[in-house]
């Protein structure tokens, strides 16, 4: 459980540092946001199991995880 809260809460901190700061270029948050969206998706592939047997995943996530991190990754770099 600890492993979850650190990944969690090295999201939380990545966010909050870069929503805070002023860039000069103002498409930089969009593509922050878009390597936070990889991140997220990347840890929940690599150990979905507890949000399956929690019930929160069921049938069939795993290939909309696969789908979401695909566009994610399109967006990012088309």
């Amino acid at each position: 459980m600890t492993k979850y809260h650190l990944i969690y809460m090295m999201f939380i901190i990545s966010k909050n540092n870069y929503k805070n700061h002023k860039f000069k270029d103002q498409r930089i948050p969009g593509i922050l946001d878009l390597l936070l969206k990889v991140f997220a998706l990347k840890q929940l592939q690599e150990d979905p199991q507890g949000l399956y047997e929690c019930g929160y995943f069921g049938a069939g996530s795993g290939k909309l995880l696969d789908e979401s991190l695909k566009d994610v990754l399109l967006q990012l770099r088309p």
